[in-house]
């Protein structure tokens, strides 16, 4: 601080009062040394007498001004215990020099749909792929039940119609010691797998005629229906057996006297 003092530069001082008053001493004229207030451009007041040197007031070196932070504001006279009253229906001017507002059009937002919060369920939860198989399975099961009560059905009927072992009868007149009165009786019975043709000529059974048929090696062959019936199939007038089992025609051809086993060389013309 004091190296600052001795660079500050010499501050101009003015003269504030004081006056030279003359004196007679033994009839010698003197001056009467008074005092000389000067004040500084700081504020500074500094008394001195008339006989100081000016020099030395000029060589002086005088305190400079205080830093602003330890300086005391006073306040303003009226200024204490001041008051502010709030006017909320009052409008502040807008300063000259304010940017202008623009006005803009007012802006219309939509409402955001608040989603509803789902309602907690008790229960068994389970993933919708599980339904689905749950479905298919029992679409599977209904469509195995539903094909063994069919075949459980045609099981029945054929129960009801041929028995067991299946057998199937009917009556012509094939010309074997036979008339319409008197037709030849014909039997065919799937026994054991093994189609049997037997015929009773004219209905006497005393004359009776066994033919054997084909081997029904499918499963279930024992429960096959097995039917026939009288058709001339060579055109030789005379009518004939043919046998239907399923999709199969077996044929027993009439030579007049009993039935025989269809050769290669026959013509045969099977019914559709």
């Amino acid at each position: 601080m004091n190296r600052d003092r001795q660079t500050r530069k010499r501050r101009p001082v003015r003269r504030v009062d004081g006056q030279q008053q003359n004196f007679t001493t033994n009839g010698r004229q003197r001056r009467e040394p008074t005092p000389t207030i000067y004040r500084d451009s700081a504020g500074h007041v500094i008394e001195l007498n008339d006989m100081d040197d000016e020099e030395e007031i000029e060589g002086k070196q005088w305190p400079g001004t205080l830093p602003s932070s330890s300086v005391r504001w006073q306040p303003l006279p009226g200024s204490g215990n001041t008051r502010y009253q709030f006017h909320p229906d009052q409008t502040i001017p807008r300063r000259a020099h304010a940017e202008p507002t623009t006005t803009s059009a007012p802006r219309y937002t939509e409402e955001v749909p608040v989603a509803k919060q789902r309602r907690q369920r008790r229960g068994f939860f389970a993933h919708p792929l599980l339904y689905l198989g749950v479905g298919m399975v029992a679409m599977l099961t209904l469509w195995v039940f539903g094909q063994l009560a069919v075949s459980w059905w045609a099981l029945h009927q054929d129960d009801t119609t041929y028995g067991r072992p299946r057998t199937y009868q009917f009556d012509a007149v094939f010309g074997h010691a036979d008339s319409a009165a008197n037709p030849t009786h014909i039997i065919i019975i799937n026994l054991n797998r093994h189609v049997i043709l037997i015929e009773l000529p004219g209905g006497d059974t005393t004359r009776a005629r066994i033919y054997n048929g084909p081997t029904l090696l499918q499963d279930g062959g024992d429960l096959v229906s097995v039917t026939g019936k009288a058709i001339d199939v060579n055109g030789d007038g005379k009518p004939d057996v043919v046998l239907f089992i399923q999709d199969q025609r077996i044929v027993f051809i009439n030579d007049g006297t009993q039935f025989r086993s269809a050769k290669p060389g026959d013509h045969i013309t099977l019914p559709k």
